[in-house]
């Protein structure tokens, strides 16, 4: 079985426990999963790097996460992915690029690598769904307060 075939075990069994509206954020995830490149650490790779122990880098990662400083956290994790790719880097560096403006994108691409790092590790899946889960309620909306417009003028 490959990543993809694992990834989409994963996700309907999560989308079976769940409620309508959770399925439906998992569809659309699996649907934009098919079309979305994952990120690979070559891709970190080119960054600047900083020097250290992966435990040493792990930890001024945290701490420049925990500071706020998330262009020091990013390069931190990055160096440490270099060193040792762990499912738990991918992860908290998706977590930084979760605060970075308009680094949504690259913040899909980290937990997807942790996804496919530890296929059994739910996190990244439920990262994944809050990282899409904006845009999709963004869309959401705008396509009920259409309904609700058509709606008033076939009145």
């Amino acid at each position: 079985m490959d990543k993809k075939q694992e990834i989409l075990c994963l996700l309907v069994l999560a989308a079976e426990k769940s409620c309508r509206m959770i399925r439906l954020l998992f569809l659309l995830f699996i649907v934009i999963l098919q079309y979305h490149s994952v990120v690979i650490a070559e891709t970190y790779q080119n960054q600047t790097k900083m020097k250290g122990s992966y435990s040493e880098l792990v930890r001024k990662g945290d701490e420049a996460y925990r500071g706020n400083r998330l262009s020091d956290a990013e390069s931190a994790y990055v160096s440490a992915l270099a060193k040792k790719e762990t499912a738990g880097i991918y992860i908290n560096l998706g977590h930084v690029y979760m605060m970075m403006q308009d680094r949504v994108d690259d913040a899909i691409g980290a937990y997807a690598k942790a996804l496919d790092i530890e296929p059994e590790n739910l996190k990244p899946v439920r990262y994944l769904g809050s990282a899409y889960l904006p845009s999709f309620m963004t869309s959401y909306t705008l396509l009920s307060a259409t309904s609700c417009v058509m709606t008033s003028y076939t009145l």
